[in-house]
């Protein structure tokens, strides 16, 4: 029986994984709220103190379970829903959802660990954002060139580095326009008019809002959307490469000379157009047929006697 329950619910998953997604971020916000409501998140899985064994063990992972007051439990449990199901919905699953939030937990909690510690899911949703910013323009534009040109320590010098960087960066020649890319970097611009001064709460404010713990959810989620954009960019460079490569092969068995043969074949004249590379494979499948049956006691072909009317002419 528990078996049949576990494969029924991976099939689930498996044919509903949208739902299936949107599920995921219910039960975080679900289990968010429980935990706010009991002692245990404030005393237990925040990362202070500082470099203590308790925040490494349990604030890393579980920090985003621990919120201080009903606004900062309700602000980042819209965040969390509107930015989770955005993801859910976009990429038709839950895995990039999940791996996204780990990563910007991952961070967020790391760096709030080794710094003044912190409690709270802003971390994921900085991360969540992060993630679908990042993701659509890196995957039009390829991620960004390392800067290579600074010779000098001067303000002039650093603003040439930066416009040659953006420059080659942007160019038409490495841009990776699909449906799919130019619809992520759509939604990217979309997410940025809308919610873009999200990004003020990465710069340290004057009070208790962690703003560390914002900045390093931030890097975790565009670091893993340049990681997936990298390879999804490589598969659709890959397709177009083997797409080329097969016109190529088309059009130059089109360009050969066509050539036509004339033979009998049991007493009646046939006459078939093919190219040289074809007849020459032709010849080689006959001439096998012809070894095989010679060592059989049935008829060889093409007939030994002189009787039988073979020819080939061929012309351009």
């Amino acid at each position: 029986l528990d078996q049949k329950i576990m494969s029924s619910s991976c099939g689930w998953f498996t044919t509903h994984p949208r739902r299936a997604g949107i599920a995921v971020v219910s039960a975080m916000l679900v289990a968010m709220w429980i935990m706010f409501l009991t002692p245990i998140g404030k005393e237990y899985l925040s990362t202070a103190p500082q470099l203590s064994l308790r925040g490494l063990l349990l604030g890393v992972p579980f920090m985003w379970l621990c919120h201080a007051d009903l606004a900062h439990i309700g602000s980042n449990s819209v965040g969390l829903a509107l930015f989770g199901v955005l993801i859910v919905v976009r990429t038709g699953g839950t895995l990039r959802f999940v791996l996204a939030a780990a990563c910007a937990e991952l961070f967020s909690g790391l760096g709030t660990w080794v710094g003044r510690g912190a409690c709270g899911a802003s971390g994921i949703v900085f991360g969540l954002f992060g993630y679908t910013f990042t993701l659509g323009v890196v995957k039009v534009f390829g991620p960004p060139p390392k800067p290579g040109c600074c010779k000098a320590c001067s303000c002039a010098a650093l603003g040439e580095c930066c416009c040659e960087c953006f420059g080659s960066w942007c160019a038409y020649k490495n841009w990776v326009c699909t449906l799919s890319t130019v619809g992520d970097l759509a939604l990217s611009l979309l997410l940025f008019a809308l919610f873009g001064g999200i990004v003020f709460g990465v710069v340290p404010q004057g009070n208790d809002v962690s703003w560390e713990g914002h900045i390093y959810g931030l890097l975790g989620g565009a670091c893993y959307a340049t990681f997936v954009a990298i390879r999804q960019r490589k598969t659709i460079q890959e397709q177009r490469e083997l797409a080329a490569a097969r016109g190529s092969e088309f059009v130059q068995s089109s360009t050969q000379p066509m050539m036509t043969v004339h033979t009998t074949v049991a007493g009646q004249g046939v006459s078939v157009s093919c190219t040289p590379d074809q007849l020459v494979s032709a010849a080689g499948v006959l001439s096998a047929a012809a070894g095989a049956a010679s060592n059989s006691s049935t008829s060889v072909w093409p007939p030994r006697s002189g009787s039988a009317h073979q020819g080939a002419a061929g012309h351009g």
